[in-house]
């Protein structure tokens, strides 16, 4: 009688280190250190997937801006940029497409977005139609105040056809560069 047992293990032997083999070597790319990504330059505008960006001025205050008053042992971090829909819809995805670096400390995940022109927060921009924004985050007066601060930019990708309903979308929303601010002064 003869034993199949060798073979069938050798088999498995085989297969399993080839695996290992492709699994190590696809591994090793993961371990590559990443791309920096890009500081984009603040007096030029910037697209960034549906939007085109141009920002206008950093600061931190202890005042009200634009209709929005800190609450007594907040700041206000103001970040004011003119942002264009470059869809052909009217829409109010640019929420979450700033995001002020770490290093400020606990400040609030969601900005309080508003319209400069009239405080409207939030409001839907149209295609082609400039709009000044103003994006406001409370954060401790207690956080000691940097000479430098970056906003990373997000931005989604189009898509034609998503798969859930098959009709174009922006998706993704990842981040693509970053903004960089110096000698940033506490307001009045």
């Amino acid at each position: 009688m003869r034993q199949a047992t060798p073979k069938v293990l050798g088999g498995a032997g085989f297969g399993t280190a080839l695996a290992v083999a492709f699994a190590g070597f696809f591994g090793a790319f993961s371990t590559m250190p990443q791309q920096q990504a890009p500081i984009f330059a603040n007096d030029r505008a910037t697209e960034a997937g549906q939007w085109k960006l141009e920002p206008s001025q950093v600061y931190i205050t202890a005042e009200r801006a634009f209709g929005v008053s800190p609450v007594k042992g907040e700041l206000l971090l103001v970040f004011e940029a003119t942002l264009e829909n470059r869809t052909s819809q009217s829409t109010n995805d640019y929420l979450s497409v700033f995001r002020p670096e770490d290093k400020l400390g606990p400040i609030l995940k969601a900005p309080i977005v508003v319209l400069t022109r009239d405080g409207s927060f939030g409001p839907e921009l149209h295609p082609g139609m400039p709009e000044r924004i103003a994006y406001m985050w409370r954060m401790p007066a207690t956080v000691p105040i940097p000479q430098e601060i970056g906003f990373t930019v997000l931005a989604k990708s189009f898509k034609s056809q998503d798969n859930l309903y098959g009709m174009p979308n922006w998706l993704n929303q990842h981040a693509i560069g970053t903004f960089r601010f110096l000698n940033i002064g506490k307001g009045s």
